[in-house]
């Protein structure tokens, strides 16, 4: 039995401009769109947790073919604008591209959060991290150089 890893899933407050932002930015392709609404929510009560509650969803493919399945919550809760890194669960997703400083002018015409300068790691790659429009972390680099 061969395990691949297919995609990851994010939540959003507002799916349309998450949708527009990973097209735009990244090169992702929307795929499918769909509402779950609280009859199939309903179904897991003990993985969703909800009630009186419907989420749009979003099945956005990157070009090698990972997805990034993107959830809006309807009615959501607030975001109480904490991020603990040192906290258990997910922290980022990671996109690499060949090319980081020449992508970084895309990103920044994009108008794109930087958390801080593109850097260069101990390979000589380049990485850095940004934000979506949720704030969601993004890790962005260079494919990882063999040692020499």
């Amino acid at each position: 039995m061969e395990l691949n890893f297919t995609h990851v899933g994010i939540t959003v407050s507002d799916l349309d401009a998450s949708v527009k932002f990973y097209e735009e930015v990244f090169g992702f392709t929307c795929r499918n769109r769909t509402t779950f609404d609280e009859n199939f929510l309903a179904q897991a009560p003990n993985l969703y947790k909800l009630t009186g509650t419907t989420a749009n969803v979003a099945f956005m493919t990157a070009p090698n073919g990972i997805v990034l399945e993107m959830f809006q919550f309807i009615p959501s809760l607030p975001d109480h604008g904490l991020f603990a890194w040192n906290r258990p669960g997910y922290t980022h997703i990671c996109l690499t591209l060949d090319d980081l400083p020449e992508f970084e002018k895309h990103m920044r015409a994009h108008n794109v959060y930087f958390c801080m300068d593109v850097l260069k790691r101990w390979d000589g790659g380049h990485w850095v991290f940004v934000k979506d429009p949720d704030g969601n972390l993004i890790e962005v680099n260079e494919p990882m150089r063999p040692k020499e």
